[in-house]
């Protein structure tokens, strides 16, 4: 059908006003229904493209909306079939939004949800008595008139059926109803659907509503139905803390997977409904601070799983095309007997409604050996369903019945997304071989034969089983470490040889620590004798461990290059043609019959009478076996030494272990070696294994460090740094195979993260301790890489005195995976750590996120009891046991501890960490107030500017908090150089009552204020807020340090800039530097030394004035703070510039800093512009000095005392090339700024006498004197404070303004003493 037109009319009745809506079946219009005048919504379903099953069930949607007439139903006014085919279905337009639509707004209110669920409720108790049960309510299925809850509509009755009997599965395999909505027994494609399972909906929606999101959610589908089938509800006041407690429990029983045990019918949803007491709030328990947790921790244990998906492509499995998929087709031959060989390797499989088939392959000691096992079950699965998709993934997850969820189930379902989008248009041909995810392919290593493609990996076959040698990134590398042990089995096997006795050797150790690599260095050198040998080689095989005989026929068939899809001629002819060479021909036909029937060979055609009986007889046929073997072996002996290698002896079988350790006793005199290589666990599953003089026991220790070394530096060569070895040898802990994976990391660039191969590896070997200790070691976890027994004890839920606590973690010790600490930061209580810190990630990782968070809160308890001073970790512990709020608090604490030790990083680390938590206003505030202070150290000058007003507007008003914040604004502001901020700060301090904040706090934020008006040349603000300040500091006792050196500070930098009064200037410096000297407050002293060393300079005391100021930036670039840094650079080079020998240091800091500003600050750029003019004018090149002056003046204008400066060097710079009235003007310039200012102090003589000079030149001398005699009443002012004499005579001989100052009096006549003619 077309697309209808506004205006057209359809089926003679309707006419089309627009389109409302369109999908996949149908398209809505908004209509007019011409009988009735009424507004519809007219649903067309798309003839193109559906299918008979597409209009029977749009036919039976409008069927059962006309049959129900109800508020709560979107109402029906027609339906029908036009003569052209064309189904339609009109129903009443409803104005408004769909539930879904007001969802995405956010939760709803309790009451809102409640009027809406008891509505829904009462419409189902209509439906359900009718015997509908409507299968896909969702909130895109509740339309709410006008927003109202209380209105809400059901719609969409299109999978609605009549019949419980049901199916959730179209014909062709396709899944109806929304996966997060839907019910267990509807995912497990279960045929008996109830009225329960709409109430299952329902309990989604009412979770929703509350939580703001559904139960279970997520983008991958698979992952979605395995967690409806398994994974347990989390209460939604885990979400939503102020949910009654009654009403959780009521979504919780809506929500339980059994059917049977939910509630039943919505009447009695209404019931329960009407128990609440919703008008009364019922406790409500602060779930952010968990419950004191019992001896059930860690509870669900995560596991290391491998998960085998295949799901179909081109149709169900192993069905025909077309047929539908339901769990009763399980019993179809071929689908039955796949199952059957699945189940026999000890995996969990199962198939999903949607045709998919899952296999859960439980975890085992070794990681490798269970992706292994997947792997090989994947290609079994591909081979007996070649359409099918199959992927394998291996992660974390737990076991719930006969499948596993969790992260493995979130990869697998990624996996098989990616593999969906990837192969589109053509998504109906699935590969040719098995994806695998990354985890898997690295543990697979080149057992299996992978192509690479992209993120995902390709496996298309296991690998030819080849005595070679593995390269390491393409490089051969030797046997490094094994040279006693290789010395050992040599020696043994000349033995064997010269003496022909028979010798076995048992050698065993834990996965990975080189067994292969020592097993393939003994071939090759056995190999190269002289003497020939015979060599056999078997290996025992985890997924058909136990089958009698089966490494004895692996070797076999081995020897005799049998291979397995040759033609049986083929293969029996390859058996007789080796097995015979050395039988006499008496032994030949029988050693042949059942050396075959061992190998799975059968000669039917051999004349062996024995055979037919003993097909019969299973003893009869382990005995034949049993001599046939020992028969050709003993003429094999005979022949040549034979060396017989048995691999993984611990998956062999009984019969096989016993036959050769007979095989051991009745070859005497005969070169027979036998070398098994086995795990330590061969001893348990072997009790008194090869016990005898001829057997010799070997246990494979760790690779040593030095052997560690050479292969790192074999394969990733000399240029390695030691950093990297020593980290790779630590994390390898003596592991060959993890250190393998960590040298791959390494060259990949990726150590310093987790190795995922190396870190799976050790979960599965956690996941295998005995359960005291593997509990003990989770509970360690929690608290990071060192853990103290009590502190165990108190997450696992047990006393400190629990008998079975030492032996656990003794057993811990002996496993190598913790060690005890010398010392313990807690007394009385012991310290141990983990031997390495992936250990304790492993171990970390296998704590489900529940189990964590209750450990967390524990081991917060536990280290606050102790008395833990450390903030941050406190912090940590708190957030990851859901008390946000407290963590808030914690993270501002730790934030401030930060600051305290100058590491600003990481006060904004933690200021971050605690703004995630979400807190109230205060602690908000208090967060804010760090990072702007971080930030402001840091220079970040806006952002801490707009940071700080924020927290100023979240902190109480005038708290010590609030104060400190408003300091740093000041000095902020001051260094933006814009002056409305200064004066919305000004305001703001003006509105503080200093009775009413803390005198402290208050003394500190004046200070700074203080020095902010002293600094921008506010005299008429500065002096009077100076004189409250020494008023208030006389009530605080002289122990307050930071007070009393803050109002110091703001009295010299009061005498520094804004009067002649020098002397007060470097006292106040001095007494405020030397109070702060022998504190930890670090960063105060750094500024007051800037404050002391410009006041040396200014009395003319300039190399120690330059000294102070290099030893603070060595202060500064320890404290690692940037402000501090650049102001100390700043002054040193202004300082630095005056003395001869340091002039060249001062252009190369104003050099250096001026290519780092060319976007800062203009106050740092001009007072560095200056010092490059200084420079500049001192070497006589006065042109580039013009500018550099020039151009300082510009960025220093809005700073007045600065500014000044400027103006007063470019001054003099242009009467040295003769431009006398522009001199002039440019002096004059200068001093209306100081008279503006009300007279200054740093400057201030030298700007005057430059201007005196400039009139002077320009024949005005009365001009010149009035103004020379100014600066002459300074200089006497200043040099009368001065109370050393030798300081007084630096000071009026060592500064160049001042020297000038008594040149020009004798050309003018006056005396500097008194400032009048002679």
């Amino acid at each position: 059908m077309s697309i209808l037109r506004p205006g057209s009319v359809f089926a003679n009745r309707f006419a089309i006003d627009r389109i409302a809506g369109s999908g996949g079946m149908g398209t809505v219009y908004r209509a007019v229904d011409q009988a009735t005048e009424r507004t519809v919504a007219l649903k067309l379903l798309h003839t193109r493209g559906s299918s008979k099953a597409d209009t029977d069930r749009f036919l039976r949607e409008a069927e059962i909306l006309a049959a129900l007439d109800h508020p709560a139903i979107v109402a029906h006014v027609a339906h029908g079939q036009t003569a052209e085919g064309d189904c339609y279905l009109a129903m009443e337009w409803l104005s408004g939004e769909d539930l879904a639509q007001r969802l995405e707004r956010g939760a709803m209110s309790l009451s809102d949800t409640i009027t809406l669920i008891r509505r829904v409720a009462e419409t189902l108790t209509v439906i359900h008595e009718r015997g509908i049960i409507h299968r896909d309510l969702k909130p895109r299925n509740l339309f709410l008139p006008g927003g109202d809850p209380a209105a809400v509509k059901i719609l969409d009755f299109g999978i609605a059926r009549r019949t419980l009997t049901l199916h959730s599965m179209t014909a062709t395999g396709r899944m109806i109803g929304t996966p997060a909505y839907m019910a267990p027994e509807q995912v497990a494609g279960k045929k008996v659907i109830s009225p329960a399972t709409d109430l299952y909906s329902l309990g989604c929606i009412f979770y929703e509503c509350l939580a703001g999101t559904p139960p279970f959610d997520g983008e991958q589908i698979y992952a979605l139905l395995v967690c409806i089938l398994f994974e347990e509800v989390r209460p939604v006041t885990t979400r939503r803390p102020d949910v009654p407690l009654g009403v959780s429990e009521l979504i919780q029983r809506l929500l339980l997977k059994d059917p049977a045990h939910r509630i039943q019918t919505a009447s009695q949803l209404l019931i329960e409904l009407g128990k609440l007491r919703l008008s009364v709030r019922e406790p409500v328990p602060d779930l952010t601070k968990l419950q004191e947790p019992t001896s059930s921790f860690p509870g669900n244990e995560q596991s290391l799983f491998s998960l085998v998906i295949a799901t179909p492509t081109e149709g169900p499995l192993l069905l025909p095309p077309g047929g539908p998929v339901s769990s009763e087709q399980l019993s179809s031959e071929r689908r039955h007997a796949l199952l059957v060989m699945l189940h026999s390797f000890g995996v969990q499989a199962e198939v999903l409604m949607n045709g998919s088939l899952i296999v859960s392959v439980p975890p085992t000691p070794s990681a490798n050996d269970q992706a292994v096992q997947a792997a090989r079950i994947a290609l079994l699965i591909k081979d007996a369903w070649p359409s099918a998709e199959v992927v394998v993934a291996t992660g974390r997850g737990m076991a719930h019945g006969t499948t596993t969820i969790g992260e493995v189930a979130d990869r697998a379902a990624r996996l098989l997304h990616r593999r969906a989008d990837s192969s589109r248009p053509s998504a109906t041909r699935a590969a040719s071989g098995v994806w695998v995810d990354e985890l898997s392919a690295r543990l697979l290593g080149d057992r299996f034969i992978m192509q690479f493609r992209g993120p995902d990996v390709l496996l298309l076959g296991q690998a030819k089983e080849e005595d070679t040698e593995r390269p390491l990134l393409g490089k051969p590398t030797s046997c490094v470490g094994r040279d006693a042990e290789l010395t050992m089995l040599e020696t043994q096997l000349t033995n064997c040889i010269n003496e022909s006795e028979p010798i076995g050797v048992v050698l065993t150790a834990p996965p990975g620590v080189g067994k292969s690599r020592l097993r393939h260095e003994f071939l090759r050198r056995a190999e190269q004798r002289a003497i020939g040998i015979t060599t056999l080689k078997g290996r025992g095989d985890m997924m058909s461990a136990g089958a009698p005989f089966g490494i004895l026929a692996h070797a076999l068939r081995q020897l005799c290059e049998v291979s397995s899809g040759a033609p049986l001629p083929e293969q029996k002819s390859a058996l007789r043609k080796r097995l015979l060479q050395h039988l006499s021909p008496a032994q030949s036909e029988r050693a042949l019959a059942f050396l075959g029937e061992l190998c799975g060979i059968p000669f039917d055609d051999v004349a062996v009478s024995e055979i037919h009986a003993a097909r019969r007889d299973p003893q009869i046929m382990r005995e034949s076996i049993q001599r046939a073997f020992l028969d050709w072996l003993a003429a094999e002996c005979r022949q040549a030494p034979v060396l017989f290698v048995l691999d993984d002896l611990q998956w062999a079988d009984s019969l096989t272990v016993t036959l050769l350790h007979e095989a051991l006793l009745a070859n005497q005199g005969a070169p027979l070696c036998i070398l098994a290589l086995a795990r330590p666990e061969v001893y348990q599953r072997f009790e008194g294994l090869w016990q005898g003089q001829n057997v010799q026991h070997i246990a494979l220790k760790g690779l040593s460090r030095k052997a560690s070394e050479r292969l790192i530096h074999q394969v990733l060569g000399p240029q390695v740094s030691p950093d990297v070895v020593a980290r790779i040898i630590e994390q390898a802990s003596g592991n060959a195979l993890y250190l393998e994976e960590l040298i791959r990391v390494a060259a990949e660039g990726t150590l310093s993260g987790q190795p995922l191969t190396v870190l799976a590896m050790l979960q599965a070997r956690v996941g295998h301790f005995d359960p005291g200790p593997r509990h003990t070691l989770l509970a360690a976890s929690i608290f990071g890489e060192s853990f103290w027994r009590s502190g165990v004890a108190a997450i696992l839920g047990i006393t400190a005195a629990h008998a079975d606590l030492d032996a656990w973690l003794t057993t811990l010790v002996r496993q190598e995976t913790i060690e005890p600490c010398a010392k313990s930061r807690f007394a009385h209580d012991k310290e141990y750590r983990f031997r390495h810190a992936l250990l304790r990630d492993a171990a970390y990782g296998l704590v489900a996120d529940p189990e964590r968070r209750q450990g967390h809160h524990m081991a917060a308890q536990f280290l606050e009891s102790r008395g833990e001073t450390d903030a941050m970790v406190l912090a940590e512990h708190t957030h990851r046991g859901g008390d946000l709020e407290s963590a808030a608090m914690l993270y501002a604490r730790a934030a401030e501890q930060c600051f305290d030790r100058q590491d600003l990083h990481g006060v904004l680390h933690r200021s971050e960490l605690g703004l995630a938590c979400g807190a109230t206003l205060q602690t908000l505030g208090q967060l804010r107030a760090m990072q702007s202070a971080a930030r402001m150290w840091g220079e970040e000058w806006t952002s801490a500017y707009e940071t700080g007003i924020e927290a100023l507007d979240q902190l109480e008003h005038g708290s010590t908090r609030w104060l400190r914040t408003l300091s740093y604004l000041f000095i902020i502001a001051g260094n933006l150089q814009d002056q409305e901020p200064l004066q919305k700060l000004f305001g703001l301090f003006a509105s503080i009552e200093p009775s009413r904040s803390d005198p402290a706090a208050y003394i500190q934020c004046a200070g700074f204020v203080g020095v902010i008006f002293s600094f921008v040349g506010m005299r008429p603000m500065a002096e009077p807020l100076l004189a409250s300040l020494k008023d208030l500091l006389k009530g605080v006792p002289s122990t307050d340090i930071l007070s009393h050196s803050t109002v110091l500070w703001a009295e010299s930098q009061f005498h520094y800039y804004l009067t002649p009064d020098v002397y007060r200037a470097l006292v106040a410096s001095q007494q405020a530097a030397d109070r702060l000297r022998n504190t930890e407050a670090l960063r105060n002293l750094c500024t007051m030394q800037v404050a002391l060393g410009l006041a040396q300079v200014r009395i003319g005391d300039i190399a120690a004035g330059v000294q102070t100021l290099r030893d603070n930036l060595l202060l500064a670039q320890r404290l690692n703070e940037p402000f501090n840094i650049t102001m100390t650079d700043l002054y040193l080079g202004q300082s630095a510039v005056r003395l001869p020998d340091r002039q060249a240091e001062a252009d190369e800091i104003a050099t250096r800093r001026l290519g780092q500003e060319q976007n800062g600050r203009p106050g740092v750029i001009g007072g560095h512009l200056y010092t490059r003019a200084m420079h500049r004018l001192a070497q006589g090149q006065l042109a580039d000095a013009e500018t550099a002056a020039r151009a300082a003046a510009r960025n220093l204008a809005s700073l007045p005392i600065h500014h000044t400066q400027s103006l007063t060097l470019l001054a003099q710079i242009l009467l040295l090339q003769g431009r006398i009235s522009e001199a002039r003007a440019v002096g004059d310039e200068a001093l209306r700024i100081i008279d503006s200012c009300g007279g200054l102090g740093v400057g201030d003589i030298a700007a005057r006498v430059v201007a005196a000079d400039a009139h002077l030149q320009d024949n005005d001398s009365d001009g010149a004197r009035g103004i020379l005699a100014e600066a002459l009443g300074r200089l006497r002012a200043g040099v009368q404070g001065i109370a050393d004499a030798g300081l007084a005579e630096r000071y009026l001989t060592s500064l160049a303004e001042h020297v000038r100052a008594y040149e020009l009096a004798r050309q003018l006549g006056l005396s500097p003493e008194r400032g009048t003619s002679n």
